[in-house]
């Protein structure tokens, strides 16, 4: 979420995340890799932005890199090409912030740096996923499922200890969107919080194609919105 869901940060049977944190299977394999270039802003500061995939091999098996990068955020994403998270670094170059994430069987190794700084946080939670790669592996949602509510465990990589949510992903609705002044009929998919805190906290919506293949096309949080503008990100 590359606003990447702004304060948050922030298949198939995708994501199917059961309530305990275990995750069931899930896959991006069919996923090929590509570029994709973005418009938008984070609260009052326009940007541009590339947001690229490529197929990469960690540990001598083959394996999935997104990277994000505009002038305020850059995020370096790598995972199993079953969208299980290997590790993520975000970039705030501007506030002198860097957020590393080392992911485990049992967690994460949260490392954040600010102005020289650092604290680690030692994370607990199974079945996590890379919330700041959640609209690349919302390609995969189970879009034929429209009253399927996929519930899944991440990390605020906003936070300074690493602050760990329950989410939640659901077809919002089905509508026609204009992108590059062409109208394209789009599954609008929102997230949230569950529980008690979600009472609370913004929701975040995010816009693929109807037709497959299924396409990133926009995301949009209560203080940011990007808008793709050209190459393709589709599964």
């Amino acid at each position: 979420m590359q606003g990447r869901c702004g304060c948050l940060i922030i298949a198939f049977c995708l994501l199917g995340f059961l309530p305990d944190g275990k995750a069931a299977p899930f896959s991006l394999r069919q996923l090929q890799p590509g570029q994709m270039t973005m418009r938008g802003h984070y609260d009052d500061q326009k940007t541009t932005a590339t947001y690229t995939v490529t197929r990469e091999t960690h540990a001598g098996k083959p394996c999935l890199r997104a990277v994000w990068n505009s002038s305020i955020k850059k995020i370096d994403m790598w995972m199993w090409p079953d969208g299980t998270p290997i590790r993520s670094r975000l970039e705030k170059p501007k506030e002198g912030i860097t957020v590393e994430i080392e992911y485990t069987p049992g967690g994460a190794n949260y490392k954040y740096t600010k102005k020289g700084g650092t604290e680690t946080t030692r994370i607990k939670q199974k079945g996590m996923i890379e919330v700041l790669a959640i609209d690349l592996l919302l390609v995969a949602f189970p879009f034929d499922q429209k009253d399927r509510e996929v519930v899944f465990y991440g990390i605020d990589a906003d936070s300074d200890d690493g602050d760990t949510y329950k989410f939640y992903a659901e077809i919002d609705e089905v509508e026609t969107i204009k992108i590059g002044g062409k109208k394209i009929k789009a599954y609008n998919v929102e997230l949230g919080l569950k529980g008690v805190v979600g009472l609370f906290a913004p929701e975040f919506h995010f816009w693929y194609s109807f037709e497959k293949p299924h396409e990133y096309l926009m995301y949009e949080g209560p203080d940011e919105k990007f808008i793709k503008t050209g190459g393709r990100i589709a599964l």
